[in-house]
C-alpha cells in the first residue's frame, strides 16, 4: 500500500510541476504584447524592454499566453521572448543600483519601475543583475520581481 501511495504522489507531483506555467525574458527590443493570439488582435498600451519578465501562462501556435509583473494578461509572439535564464525587472518606483552586495556599497545610480536586467546571481538579499549592454549591478532582490 505504501508503494502505491508513493507511486500516486510522484504521479501527482509531477504533473503540478510540469505545467505550462514557465518563466520567459523578452530578447527583441521595443517588443509588443497583444490582446490574443495574433498580429490580428489589438496590441497593449507599452512595449516591452529586452530583459523583461514574463511568466508564460500557456500557449497557442507561435504565441504565448503571459502575465507580467502587475499581473496583466497579454499575448506575445514566441520570437520574441527566450527561456533559459532568469530576468528581473524593477517593481518599486525608484531603488538603488550599487556596486556590491550591501548598502555599505557606493550607489551607482538609481533605478525606475519597470527597468528590466538579467539576473546573474542571488547573494542573501541582494541579486547581481546586467542590463542590456551587459555592465553589472546589485539591487536589492525585494525591489523586484523575478521570473
Amino acid at each position: 500500500m505504501k508503494k502505491i501511495f508513493t507511486f500516486v504522489l510522484w504521479v501527482f507531483v509531477g504533473v503540478f510541476t510540469s505545467s505550462s506555467v514557465m518563466a520567459l525574458c523578452v530578447n527583441v527590443p521595443e517588443t509588443e504584447l497583444y490582446m490574443g493570439p495574433g498580429f490580428q488582435y489589438a496590441k497593449s498600451s507599452w512595449k516591452l524592454s529586452v530583459n523583461t519578465p514574463l511568466r508564460k501562462l500557456d500557449s497557442w501556435d507561435d504565441w504565448y499566453k503571459v502575465s507580467d509583473v502587475d499581473g496583466d494578461i497579454h499575448w506575445v509572439h514566441t520570437s520574441s521572448v527566450i527561456q533559459g535564464y532568469f530576468c528581473v525587472i524593477v517593481k518599486v518606483q525608484s531603488t538603488a543600483l550599487r556596486n556590491g552586495p550591501g548598502e555599505r556599497y557606493e550607489k551607482i545610480m538609481d533605478s525606475e519601475k519597470y527597468e528590466a536586467f538579467r539576473l546573474v546571481k542571488k547573494q542573501g538579499p541582494w541579486s547581481q543583475v546586467a542590463n542590456e549592454e551587459e555592465k553589472g549591478f546589485w539591487i536589492l532582490s525585494s525591489a523586484t520581481w523575478v521570473q
